[in-house]
């Protein structure tokens, strides 16, 4: 079992080995540390820029596990002892990077009018819930064993009946392929476009059913 010691001693040799390539992500245990660097999360594909007259689905503003609910990028130690990555922070609230993700992602990928944030004069056909347990670095013993791990839960509604549609939980774990920051990144984004794969199979096999009356 790795302990905080054991870590203590790893990320303590960090600042001796900066210029050195087996060298992991940077780990801020409290203090200040260096001005940092803004991530973003990009889906590869463009939104359609043709009309769709598939079902009208609201995508709500993703609700957060606790300690993701930041601009922090979040690090859970072996010991469950939570801290951020040092040197680096996404571009703008994460429930907001999420849900433009997710809107961009299914608009690509399923017949289905997307709307990303709230629109009063617009009646929706479902709406599309988010949960987001776990989106977060774990890192290992060694930098080999660093990867990021990424947990999302989707619930999709249909507003003229509040029926419940459906409902699944959605995981994937990439390992960084290089060291520092910007690969922690990258295994941010692949875990995400793995992820939206395979909702997005999910929400198109439900989406007939948001069909109704307006």
């Amino acid at each position: 079992m790795i302990t905080k010691a054991t870590l203590g001693l790893r990320f303590s040799a960090i600042v001796a080995c900066l210029a050195i390539s087996s060298c992991g992500p940077l780990i801020s245990f409290g203090d200040e540390g260096p001005i940092a660097s803004l991530y973003t999360l990009q889906y590869p594909h463009a939104m359609p820029i043709t009309e769709t007259e598939g079902p009208l689905v609201y995508v709500a503003s993703p609700e957060m596990a606790g300690r993701l609910d930041s601009e922090n990028i979040v690090v859970v130690l072996p010991d469950k002892e939570i801290t951020s990555l040092e040197g680096a922070k996404w571009s703008d609230h994460l429930s907001d990077l999420l849900r433009d993700y997710i809107t961009q992602s299914l608009a690509v990928q399923a017949p289905a009018t997307l709307l990303g944030q709230s629109t009063l004069d617009v009646k929706a056909d479902c709406r599309l819930g988010v949960k987001v347990w776990s989106m977060e670095l774990a890192p290992g013993s060694t930098a080999q064993d660093d990867h990021v791990q990424v947990s999302i839960q989707l619930l999709l509604l249909r507003l003229a009946d509040n029926r419940l549609i459906g409902q699944k939980l959605f995981n994937s774990s990439k390992e960084l392929k290089n060291n520092g920051n910007t690969s922690v990144m990258e295994a941010f984004n692949d875990a995400m476009f793995d992820i939206s794969n395979d909702y997005g199979v999910w929400f198109k096999e439900k989406l007939p059913a948001c069909n109704s009356q307006r």
